[in-house]
């Protein structure tokens, strides 16, 4: 069964250009999935120069989160949040991306409006189209700080014909079904982020080491439910050698 798996640039975040480049065609990874902060310069620098000098099967993008904010009401700061987006299409066009993340934000404001909030999403979709990109949503806020619930997202998802990537570590912190969901909403799926966590914290580490039922999650995906398109999104702390030893793991498992 045909599968793709991709590496987040997350657990590069700590690393140089030179170690990144080296690691990457060392251990021949072929898909990427590029987060892209352009409010960060050295960091978006170094994501440019890898796409500029290595040459991936598929490039994969994760837009901008650490500024920009959805349920932030600031009227000023949404027109920064669009200019930050209309750069990041920009890119994505330029290197032939497969889709770009958009995070549909954690509760900001005490007041935060959701309707506003789904018209922000709803208008960064609309203008990723006129860039030729897709943009998938991703399951983001842990507990309280959640905008959605798992019922209302996913019917946000179906009334809007959207897709996402669903974030595997995000869900069992929230306490989803990831196995129900994966079964009832899989044309609502696009991709998974594979990472787990303690059930509290939202700590990006190795999909063998807390209590997610991998192997069950991968037998779902061998019947043929759900998707094929993997994203090992861990977090810089994870030893490099835990992410080959999981990225080999997933490539021989499907």
């Amino acid at each position: 069964m045909s599968q793709k798996i991709f590496i987040s640039s997350l657990i590069f975040q700590n690393n140089n250009y030179g170690e990144i480049k080296k690691f990457i065609e060392h251990n021949n990874i072929k898909n990427m999935e590029f987060i892209l902060e352009p409010n960060n310069a050295s960091d978006f620098e170094k994501t440019l120069k890898l796409l500029d000098t290595i040459e991936f099967e598929e490039v994969a993008f994760h837009g901008p989160y650490k500024t920009c904010i959805l349920s932030d009401s600031d009227e000023e700061n949404w027109q920064k949040v669009l200019e930050t987006y209309i750069h990041c299409f920009e890119i994505v066009k330029k290197y032939n991306g497969s889709y770009i993340i958009l995070h549909t934000s954690e509760y900001h404001e005490e007041n935060s409006d959701i309707a506003l909030i789904k018209a922000k999403i709803i208008k960064l979709v609309e203008l990723g189209k006129k860039y030729g990109v897709k943009v998938i949503l991703e399951n983001v806020g842990l507990k309280e700080e959640a905008i959605f619930s798992e019922k209302k997202y996913f019917k946000f998802l179906k009334d809007e014909k959207y897709q996402t990537v669903l974030d595997i570590g995000h869900a069992e912190i929230n306490g989803w079904n990831i196995f129900d969901i994966i079964k009832e909403n899989s044309d609502s799926i696009f991709a998974y982020h594979l990472h787990t966590n303690d059930g509290e914290l939202d700590l990006h580490q190795s999909i063998r080491k807390n209590d997610f039922n991998i192997n069950k999650f991968l037998d779902i995906l061998k019947r043929g439910i759900g998707v094929n398109r993997l994203v090992l999104e861990y977090s810089p702390s994870v030893e490099k050698k835990t992410l080959i030893s999981d990225f080999n793991f997933l490539n021989t498992s499907l």
